[in-house]
């Protein structure tokens, strides 16, 4: 979305450029990170007695969890869900509208609320 709209743009050259490099460097610090995380070795323990490694953090595994499950839901939704977006940014833009319906309500007293 971010490209199309730029094709527009007078400056689109140098949109789609740092788009594309910010995406590129994404990449590549995830992989590194990735990387360092699956293939880092551990150090030898010199006292054997103790339990390698730290306690796995069940509310950050929960959280990874789903941030990984939300992906193919976006993915598969991407269309109803680029259109709710689009719908509450044009409702965010129209003020008149929102003012209007604010105005035009009607005032809400203690002998309304019973």
């Amino acid at each position: 979305l971010v490209l199309s709209a730029a094709l527009e743009h007078e400056w689109f050259a140098w949109i789609i450029t740092v788009v594309l490099l910010a995406s590129l460097l994404m990449i590549m610090s995830m992989a590194r990170t990735g990387s360092v995380i699956f293939y880092r070795t551990l150090a030898e323990d010199p006292h054997p007695s103790s339990t390698p490694g730290e306690p796995l953090n069940r509310m950050a595994f929960i959280a990874v969890l789903g941030l990984f499950s939300a992906s193919p839901v976006l993915v598969l939704f991407a269309q109803p869900i680029t259109t709710f977006t689009e719908s509450a940014a044009n409702q965010l833009f129209n003020s008149s509208a929102y003012i209007e319906a604010v105005l035009s309500a009607p005032a809400v007293t203690e002998a309304n609320k019973q």
